[in-house]
This record gives structure tokens, sequence and C-alpha cells, in this order.
């Protein structure tokens, strides 16, 4: 990564760091905005991914650590609201990506698991 783009990552995560204990209803609408950026660079960088950039995939993961080391940093009241569901979506979204690419049943391990034996009783294939 650039030095720009370092800076500007940082410059962005004091600015949500600040507006979560000094405006939280701002702070809200500022996350969601940058909650559906990261959902679209997840899509993009599994996307390159797929193209046969095998480095992406690291990349690709590490989008949820970001979103969670700057909810850790916020105010509590923000953490109680987002933290949980932010890193669910955006952890759900890469293996969602991920499974598109490898396919749904991507081990032995996930195909024999009960839960998925369960929902393929009750869904079976179409």
């Amino acid at each position: 990564m650039s030095k720009a783009a370092n800076r500007r990552l940082i410059r962005q995560k004091e600015y949500l760091i600040g507006l979560s204990f000094r405006s939280p209803g701002r702070f809200d609408a500022a996350w969601e905005k940058r909650v559906d950026s990261w959902m679209d660079e997840i899509g993009g960088r599994a996307r390159e991914w797929g193209k046969g950039d095998i480095e992406k995939w690291r990349v690709l993961f590490a989008i949820p650590d970001r979103a969670d080391s700057i909810m850790r940093a916020c105010s509590p009241a923000a953490q109680r609201r987002h933290r949980a569901a932010t890193f669910a979506l955006l952890e759900g979204e890469c293996m969602r990506q991920v499974a598109r690419m490898f396919g749904r049943c991507m081990s032995r391990t996930n195909a024999m698991s009960p839960e998925w034996l369960e929902m393929k009783r009750y869904y079976p294939k179409r």
C-alpha cells in the first residue's frame, strides 16, 4: 500500500473514532456508509483473486480485521451497537465470495457437519 493510501486510512480511522464520541447519530450514518464500501471492496478483491491474483486473499480477509480494529477504538456505545453485526457481516461476505469461487461445499468437514446435513434435508437441490 502506498504512503498516500496509508495516510488516508489513518485519517479515516481517526475521523470515525472522533465521530463516535462527538456525534453518535452522524457516526451511525458514516459507519453504515463505510461498511457498504468494505462490502464492495471485498467483492472487488475476490474478483481480482478469481482472475489469478493469489495475493488478494490476504487482503480480502484483512478487511473485517481492519473494521474490527477501528471499532475497538470507538466509543463503548458504538461498539455495542455495531461491533458484532459488522464483523459478522464482513466475515460472512468474505466467506460468501470464497464459496462462490470454490463451490458451496468447500471441504468434507463442512459437508458432513450436522448443521449442513440438516439444512440439506430441508433444502434439497433445486
